[in-house]
């Protein structure tokens, strides 16, 4: 609740005085034994709602890719742990549970690799002073703290030069709301390639 300038669902349950549980991060570890065991502690009938967020399925997808058989068996974890909570909840509110389940992002094959991190450590530049990066599994970020424009050419000539990655253009940033009116988010953002 309070985290951002619009209200979201738990700010307007609260501020209507609806009791509700949430247990997702940082409430929990977002491990799917860890949110089980949270709601057969602290779900009581008052709740009007359930929030849960099962972080193993999206953790093990990025690393072992989606679709394999550890991210299969994470995905029957979260059903297994369903089956168990919505009896609970039920017997515990003597109500039926509805249930909504959704993802915050999908999941692509991954055919290749672009190593940003090597890249950037061939270039003549000060991490720290000259850029600054945040690399995400499909965004690159940076910063560029100084006042000339030598390190943001740098950059852009060894990136823009690497397959699978995309510089976001003003064009880009438009289409996806995503024009910000301060540097915060990125100087520049590079974004891959679908498959890569």
């Amino acid at each position: 609740p309070g985290a951002y300038p619009t209200p979201g669902l738990f700010d307007r349950l609260r501020d209507r005085g609806i009791p509700y549980l949430s247990l997702g991060s940082p409430e929990t570890d977002l491990r799917t034994d860890s949110i089980v065991r949270a709601v057969r502690e602290r779900f009581c009938a008052d709740h009007k709602l359930l929030f849960v967020h099962f972080g193993e399925p999206d953790w093990v997808a990025h690393v072992a890719g989606p679709g394999s058989s550890k991210h299969l068996e994470t995905l029957h974890a979260a059903d297994r742990a369903l089956e168990e909570i919505l009896p609970l909840v039920e017997d515990r509110t003597g109500r039926p549970a509805g249930l909504l389940a959704y993802g915050d992002h999908g999941f692509l094959d991954i055919t290749d690799r672009v190593d940003v991190a090597a890249a950037m450590r061939t270039l003549d530049l000060r991490l720290g002073r000259d850029m600054v990066y945040f690399l995400d599994s499909t965004t690159a970020r940076f910063w560029y703290p100084g006042s000339d424009d030598r390190a943001r050419a740098v950059v852009r000539e060894t990136l823009d030069s690497l397959p699978g990655l995309r510089r976001l253009t003003a064009e880009d940033a438009s289409a996806y709301r995503v024009v910000f009116p301060h540097r915060r988010n990125w100087d520049d953002c590079y974004t891959t390639e679908a498959g890569w």
